[in-house]
């Protein structure tokens, strides 16, 4: 049975349901709230971060219907969108992706981290020479 959506977010809620999934448990994975996806907010855009992390997760998606609700039904592809995995190294390759994209995620995370970290350091710096500094203007006027 042929599913038309208007909104991206009706399409993103139905993956979850076709695959049986808890919409919570869903949800969670792609780390957005359940409330984004009720009321008037179901109208609304996602941002691309979570398309890449849809489909990264769920690769075989048609990235083409997710996008625009329009079936681009090509070879084996079902009318749901979503197309077979063909080959175990198919496979092995998006789980190789979906790993890459989380580890390139913590090291943005840790390079962020570290930055702060620098910049803490400096303003330690800066109190540590301000404070030798007004001892020094103490110890001159004594």
């Amino acid at each position: 049975m042929k599913k038309n959506f208007s909104f991206i977010k009706e399409r993103i809620r139905y993956i979850a349901t076709n695959k049986g999934l808890k919409l919570g448990e869903f949800y969670n994975e792609l780390g957005v709230s359940s409330t984004a996806f009720s009321g008037e907010k179901i109208k609304g855009d996602v941002k691309t971060g979570l398309i890449e992390k849809i489909i990264s997760i769920h690769p075989e998606v048609n990235l083409h219907w997710l996008i625009t609700g329009i079936e681009k039904i090509e070879d084996d592809k079902n009318v749901l969108g979503i197309s077979p995995i063909n080959s175990e190294e198919e496979i092995g390759v998006l789980k190789f992706i979906a790993d890459f994209k989380k580890l390139e995620n913590k090291v943005y995370l840790a390079e962020q981290r570290i930055k702060k970290l620098e910049l803490l350091n400096e303003v330690n710096d800066e109190i540590i020479d301000s404070s030798n500094s007004m001892k020094k203007l103490k110890d001159q006027e004594t």
